[in-house]
This record gives structure tokens, sequence and C-alpha cells, in this order.
């Protein structure tokens, strides 16, 4: 699926990337997938992951580079290295039993975000010059510099 220069893909358990049609991906019961991120922006993204209106990403967010992918396999735990792999299984399958009246069973759902960079645009400084009253008696000229062995008159 594609939006907004992002892509969102499910990739089987052979690495293969699925077509979708209407955004839908047909899937065999009990058969592991991955999701596969794309951002196409020349900036950082991030992303927020949810399946069946579970966070996959135990809170996080994925940080995807500019012009850069992600994939995940699995739901994170703290450590982000264990977790049970992504797996579609049908409604009456006892890990998704509590989830069973969900309206959102079966439902892959990422928000992406492009990183918002903040320009701080600072003005060249304007001098201004400081201003001295006029004097109040004239100024004398300097003698002229004759160096340091003139004997003649000054």
């Amino acid at each position: 699926m594609y939006k907004n220069k992002f892509v969102l893909a499910v990739k089987n358990s052979k690495g293969r990337v699925l077509r979708d049609s209407n955004n839908q991906v047909g899937l065999p019961w009990y058969e592991e997938y991955k999701l596969l991120l794309k951002n196409q922006h020349s900036e950082k993204a991030v992303a927020t992951i949810s399946i069946d209106g579970e966070d996959v990403l135990n809170g996080n967010r994925a940080i995807i580079p500019a012009n850069g992918t992600f994939e995940i396999e699995r739901f994170l735990n703290n450590n982000m290295q264990e977790g049970r792999k992504l797996q579609f299984v049908p409604a009456g399958d006892s890990r998704i039993s509590h989830k069973k009246d969900s309206g959102e069973l079966g439902i892959v759902e990422v928000v992406f975000r492009k990183e918002k960079i903040n320009i701080m645009i600072t003005p060249n400084p304007i001098y201004v010059w400081p201003s001295y009253p006029e004097p109040t008696e004239p100024l004398r000229t300097p003698r002229p510099w004759r160096g340091p062995y003139y004997y003649g008159e000054i």
C-alpha cells in the first residue's frame, strides 16, 4: 500500500512481498509474516504499528531513515529482541479469543509521521554606530610624525 511517499508491504514467511487488492492482503491460516515499511521522503520518519488494535512496538516508534526501510517480524517486548512472531490466525484461535468481538480483528494499522525540521532563521544583526555629542572645544590637529631621527624644526 502506498500513500504520500510512504509504503507498507506484507511479506510472507518466504520473504516474498504479497500484492494487495483494495488495501487487502490474503494469507493462509497460521502463516507467519513480516511488515516492510518504506519512507521515500528526504527526511526521517517515525511510524507506530498496531495489529488487531494491539501495539506492536510496545509503546515505542519505529524510526525510518530518509529513503530507507524498516522491517518487523514480531511484537516487541521490553528488551526489543524477543516477542511473539506476527502470525495470521483464525478468529477462533485461543491467542486472540479476548479480541473475538473487536472490530479491529485482522486490521494492520501503521501511522507514519515525517520528521519535523525546525529551521531557525536569524537575521543579520544591525550594527548601530554610537553617537557622540558634538565637542565643546575644537579638536587639535596632531603634529605630523617625522620619524625617530628628525632634528629639524617643528
